[in-house]
């Protein structure tokens, strides 16, 4: 019987074609999740007739220049200021404290540690939505109702628990006489931190940044509630003014639609390396 490192022949041939139905299921997948993207841009160059006639049909003309309608008149330049402000100081403060938490529960020993990092896992199950009316209530009292600061500051809260449980996981794994090494040599937390730790940690840090951005980026009812001025507005927030109680401009909307992806696409596609690397960083103990 032929035999290939210890394998039968039917054996590899069953593997192969395993192999082959998961390559092809796994395409299948990908093509699924692509496809309502690929759909929202194709009926952005229809009319709202064309759309309602055949909305699976590939358009009849193709013109950009709705683009730079919804554009203007969306005033979306407005809103991706905002969003970007918004997204940017969000994600910074996230990486930044929930780094230096992590760098504290792994590397240190003090008394509740452990208390404390079971608090932060625990507060992972607590929903943003619960706090709505009493943060809108501690907003108003502190007159910050319509500016963004209320935004970023839920938006750093929401994230810092599943951020510093992620830094912390990746940690942990990383060989503790480094850590004592450099104790040894006398070099200060600080430095370690700014010097050795974070530079090893770009892996975590772009998964981080990714989730936390996506979430800043796309987040609508925290939004809704604090920013009431227009001129405050976010992306999700603007794209409201393609729609109405009686009518709705589909063409504009999927075009803008088009447009507010562009950015998270962008973060994702240079970040992808770290991103992938940093789902699994901590899943294994170095």
């Amino acid at each position: 019987m032929y035999k290939e490192k210890g394998r039968s022949r039917e054996d590899i041939i069953i593997g192969n074609v395993a192999m082959t139905i998961a390559m092809v299921f796994t395409a299948i997948l990908i093509l699924c999740s692509f496809y309502p993207f690929v759909w929202v841009i194709l009926n952005s160059f229809k009319s709202n007739r064309e759309i309602f006639a055949n909305p699976l049909a590939l358009p009849m003309k193709v013109d950009f220049s709705v683009f730079v309608t919804v554009w203007k008149i969306g005033k979306l330049a407005i809103a991706f200021r905002n969003s970007l402000l918004v997204t940017t100081i969000s994600v910074f403060c996230i990486v930044l404290f929930a780094s230096l938490a992590a760098f504290a529960l792994s590397h240190m020993r003090f008394r509740g540690r452990t208390a404390i990092l079971g608090l932060i896992v625990g507060a992972q199950v607590v929903s943003g939505q619960v706090l709505l009316i009493p943060l809108f209530k501690l907003f108003t009292e502190m007159n910050m109702i319509g500016s963004i600061l209320p935004v970023i500051l839920v938006y750093i809260g929401t994230g810092l628990p599943l951020s510093v449980y992620l830094f912390w996981g990746f940690f942990r794994g990383i060989t503790p006489s480094i850590y004592e090494s450099t104790k040894i040599d006398g070099c200060p937390d600080r430095k370690y931190y700014a010097s050795i730790l974070m530079p090893l940690s770009s892996a975590i840090i772009g998964s981080v940044v990714v989730f936390q951005a996506l979430f800043a980026w796309n987040e609508y009812l925290f939004a809704l509630t604090f920013l009431k001025n227009n001129m405050a507005h976010t992306v999700p927030l603007q794209l409201q003014v393609f729609s109405s109680q009686y009518l709705t401009n589909w063409t504009y909307l999927f075009a803008a639609l088009s447009i507010a992806v562009i950015p998270i696409l962008v973060l994702y596609i240079f970040l992808q390396k770290f991103f992938i690397r940093g789902l699994t960083a901590g899943a294994v103990k170095g």
